[in-house]
């Protein structure tokens, strides 16, 4: 009965505050909602598109377990000591059987739908978490602290394991490149210093869960902390990678200083689609069009085609023509990713190349007429 009764309060509360705003955002723009609700929930779900990451059922699962890390392994120990019980009593719990369902549906609705990205599982993480907390609060004291030690203990040794490879491997490589180890992709190399660090935090959280293992651990809280090492040193990277794809305009901008300093005409930008609107306000130019696909501006732009409007987007194929074209007057400047470049290398010319510290580099193109001993 109060499940039906009280979320009409909140539910109230907040269309008082939408509608003032929906309202504006109607007169302004009328298609909004349509794309909002409508192509960015519902068909996001049920039928994905070209800028909704339509991604194999199972992406979520290991978020999912990363997102419970380091909770899941003292909970895995009371489940273990709950099935030798007998479990009955605890699902009899009105508070059990509804996380319960509120984790399965949810995660079931996750993995069925088309469009997903790493941050739809959370929904599923707090479910999890009351469930995790109500069996912490069910164990049996002695017991499950026996369980936790023998079940670190393993962990601590797989950690150390992982981690000694993982550095091994990473300083053969720094110190001696391609004569011991192939040419990692440019994917997995942008990531490798993350993963370097992250091998050492678990070589760092390892040796001292193996330490630890003979000390009884008073509080849960204890456990938790010797995983601090390995979180706070995988979380020193993240900005680094977070900002690249997220801020991309502090890189952008030392892309077109160079071009000014250089005393290079204004060129005509082309983009791959995560970069393409940071491009338009960096370079403040909205002509700047869109390598291969539109990505998420595909709503609009297919809308906009069909009213008549220019295509937004070019191919590879269309872009070395372009690049090749003898008539071509004005500069064309590619700015990508750099996992992009060996893609890129295979289709179109050699440009001019402009990096940064960053995930973000360019290539210039200078016109074609007036520029052939340049050439």
């Amino acid at each position: 009965k109060a499940l039906f009764l009280f979320p009409w309060i909140p539910l109230i509360a907040a269309v008082a505050v939408i509608v003032p705003w929906g309202l504006a955002v109607h007169k302004a723009e009328p298609d909004f909602w349509r794309c909002f609700v409508v192509y960015e929930q519902i068909q996001r779900f049920l039928k994905g598109g070209t800028g909704q990451t339509p991604v194999p059922i199972w992406l979520l699962l290991p978020c999912f377990i990363v997102g419970l890390f380091p909770g899941v392994f003292p909970v895995l120990s009371c489940i273990s000591r709950l099935r030798k019980n007998g479990g009955s009593d605890f699902f009899k719990s009105p508070e059990v059987r509804y996380s319960c369902c509120a984790l399965l549906f949810s995660l079931i609705f996750l993995l069925l739908s088309k469009g997903k990205i790493s941050g739809s599982i959370l929904p599923c993480v707090a479910p999890a978490a009351m469930l995790g907390a109500m069996l912490l609060d069910k164990r049996d004291p002695e017991r499950s602290y026996t369980s936790l030690r023998q079940l670190t203990t393993i962990f601590s040794i797989i950690f150390i394991v992982i981690g000694s490879a993982a550095l091994l491997a990473g300083l053969f490589y720094l110190l001696w490149g391609t004569g011991f180890i192939p040419v990692l992709p440019l994917k997995i190399a942008v990531w490798t210093p993350f993963f370097t660090t992250a091998a050492l935090g678990l070589v760092i959280s390892g040796t001292i869960f193996f330490v630890y293992r003979r000390e009884k651990l008073s509080e849960p809280c204890s456990y938790f902390m010797l995983y601090a090492v390995t979180s706070l040193i995988c979380l020193w990277f993240m900005p680094v990678f977070t900002a690249s794809s997220r801020m991309p305009e502090y890189e952008l901008l030392e892309i077109a200083n160079k071009i000014s300093s250089e005393k290079l005409p204004r060129p005509r930008i082309i983009a791959v689609p995560g970069l393409g609107s940071a491009a338009a306000w960096c370079f403040k130019d909205g002509r700047v069009q869109l390598l291969n696909s539109a990505g998420e501006l595909e709503y609009g732009h297919r809308n906009a085609v069909a009213d008549g409007a220019q295509p937004l987007t070019l191919n590879l194929t269309e872009t070395a023509q372009l690049l090749k074209a003898p008539a071509r007057k004005e500069g064309i400047l590619i700015i990508l990713r750099k996992c992009d470049i060996e893609e890129m290398t295979r289709h179109l010319p050699a440009g001019t190349q402009f990096t940064t510290a960053g995930d973000i580099c360019a290539f210039y193109y200078p016109g074609n007429t007036g520029n052939k001993e340049k050439q």
